[in-house]
């Protein structure tokens, strides 16, 4: 499944409204359709480090494409024209020594991502040092989806001369204008991609999300020789007891499904959600890589009262890492 990444609903509003796309329950800004899955995250890389590793961990995510609106640095480029980004560099008050190389298939421009707006010519002028196009996310995004090696495009409109010059609210009321300029050209480069294996229909019923997954997961098992999808299907509902709810049997369905690609990664996960236990009685998550390799995770929690850092000093006492090693190191029994 292919995911559409945006900073602003203003800029997704079209791709909402024409591919329709429904939100999702308990994921502000995630939107999806059949196939294709559309996220929000906001303006600036610290909104796209929040919401977007989370969505690449919990949905199979084949490729991912950024589109927007940039600026430019340099007035050799034409506003109102399209490029494809080849690589993203970073500047955060001082320029970042890590630079990342996009999937482009075409030659394509540089991209610098700036942590603050470019609203004067002295800051546009530096920042012209590194690359013709500013944004304010691209860098981030290229960052997430190298640490869980899902490759990336980028394709940016640009919409005025980063200075100055720019009007934030003038922007804002030409949102609709580049939402259907950005949804015209992305039908053409999709009209150009070949036709996904994973398009046919489940053999029962699922909400939008299980449908997603559902087809991301019936291309992956295609690639296994010899896999034969409607005796895995049949054999997987025939064993299913009596009684179940439409959604509790696609639950089951796609949970086959992952076990049957690997189930090593399945267990593994569901050890690392039996030891998250203690962190989500505090309203707290941990996240980790897509393919648990990397031997790390990220505790997340929303701090909005003393109690919040009370819990958290508590869990010293009920998480322990070594438990988590055992699981990295092949343990599944912990």
């Amino acid at each position: 499944m292919n995911l559409l990444v945006f900073a602003h609903r203003g800029e997704a509003q079209e791709f909402i409204k024409k591919l329709s796309m429904k939100g999702v329950s308990g994921h502000p800004g995630l939107y999806l359709n059949e196939d294709t899955a559309l996220l929000i995250t906001g303006e600036g890389i610290y909104e796209v480090f929040s919401k977007l590793g989370q969505i690449l961990g919990e949905y199979s995510i084949t490729k991912v494409f950024n589109l927007g609106i940039a600026g430019a640095l340099e007035k050799s480029i034409r506003l109102n024209s399209f490029h494809e980004i080849k690589t993203v560099y970073c500047h955060t008050g001082k320029p970042q020594f890590q630079s990342f190389t996009l999937n482009s298939e075409n030659s394509g421009i540089d991209v610098i991502t700036s942590s603050e707006r470019v609203l004067d010519d002295s800051y546009a002028n530096e920042l012209s040092n590194f690359a013709p196009l500013v944004d304010r996310e691209l860098w981030a995004i290229a960052k997430v989806c190298d640490e869980c090696s899902i490759p990336l495009r980028s394709f940016k409109l640009v919409s005025d001369m980063a200075g100055k010059s720019t009007d934030c609210f003038d922007l804002k009321e030409k949102a609709l204008e580049f939402s259907t300029r950005l949804l015209e050209f992305w039908l053409g480069i999709e009209g150009d991609q070949e036709e996904d294996p994973g398009s046919q229909e489940p053999p029962i019923q699922m909400s939008f999300t299980q449908k997603a997954k559902y087809r991301s997961l019936v291309k992956a098992l295609g690639l296994k020789e010899g896999f034969d999808l409607a005796s895995f299907e049949s054999k997987a509902l025939a064993e299913m007891k009596e009684g179940l709810s439409s959604k509790q049997k696609a639950n089951l369905l796609l949970e086959a499904m992952e076990l049957g690609l690997n189930p090593v990664k399945l267990s593994t996960k569901k050890q690392f959600e039996k030891l998250s236990t203690p962190v989500q009685a505090i309203g707290a998550r941990l996240l980790f890589d897509k393919n648990f390799e990397k031997k790390k995770f990220t505790l997340q929690m929303e701090i909005n009262d003393q109690k919040n850092i009370d819990n958290l000093s508590k869990l010293s006492e009920i998480l322990k890492f070594s438990d988590f090693e055992k699981v990295w190191n092949g343990e599944l029994d912990v």
